[in-house]
């Protein structure tokens, strides 16, 4: 009687820091997505602002996540890891936005449809992103496996997508004439943004390689 008390208190005791971070982790991928939805705002000050603070918003939760897998005594070493990287990971894609956000801000944005392209792209990674984490922090997220799968087998299509639509904008700067150096200037400064629209979508895709290996492990 006493060994089953002992177990049933220590379970009780931690169970509430695993709770927490699967709460937190909802959480940071709604910010996530509304870092997103703010992609469509076409004041491009109002988007960077907004970003800028859901970024800091996203921090704050990354913070907690860490001190939260400190107690948490449901996971082992190596599960942490995962769950901690999992939040950096989501978190890359909301500090390149907020970069490229910024830079849109400052420069003049390349002509034809590139950025929205781009935009497009991530807004349906997120999209799928938000979907695999509230999926596999339910109790029952085994029933929705073949969900995840999919979902995280969409997200990495989406980067394949971006890096073919980089190469093709990258192929296309480097034959443009540049009449002067302040032209030069401002297409390298260009090409960052993309740059950073890229390092989004690859981090889409790390989320969605870890999301798939949490599954693998057997879920959060």
């Amino acid at each position: 009687m006493r060994r089953w008390l002992r177990k049933l208190f220590s379970f009780r005791m931690f169970l509430p820091s695993a709770i927490k971070i699967k709460e937190d982790l909802r959480s940071l991928v709604d910010i996530l997505e509304l870092a997103s939805n703010s992609l469509e705002t076409l004041n491009k000050i109002e988007r960077y602002k907004t970003i800028k603070t859901l970024e800091e918003k996203a921090d704050e939760i990354i913070h907690k996540i860490s001190n939260e897998l400190s107690y948490d005594h449901t996971r082992v070493t190596e599960e942490k890891a995962d769950v901690k990287e999992l939040a950096e990971r989501i978190d890359d894609i909301i500090d390149n936005l907020t970069e490229a956000s910024f830079l849109l801000t400052v420069i003049d944005e390349p002509d034809g449809n590139s950025i929205s392209s781009f935009f497009s792209f991530i807004r349906e990674a997120i999209y799928y992103i938000r979907d695999c984490v509230y999926l596999i922090t339910v109790k029952d997220w085994r029933a929705k496996s073949d969900s995840i799968i999919k979902f995280c087998a969409e997200i990495n299509r989406l980067e394949n997508l971006g890096d073919n639509h980089y190469r093709a904008i990258f192929v296309q700067m480097q034959k443009r004439n540049h009449n002067s150096e302040t032209e030069l200037k401002e297409a390298m400064m260009q090409l960052r943004i993309f740059d950073y629209l890229e390092a989004a979508l690859d981090a889409c895709e790390d989320v969605a390689d870890i999301l798939d290996t949490l599954r693998l492990k057997g879920g959060l």
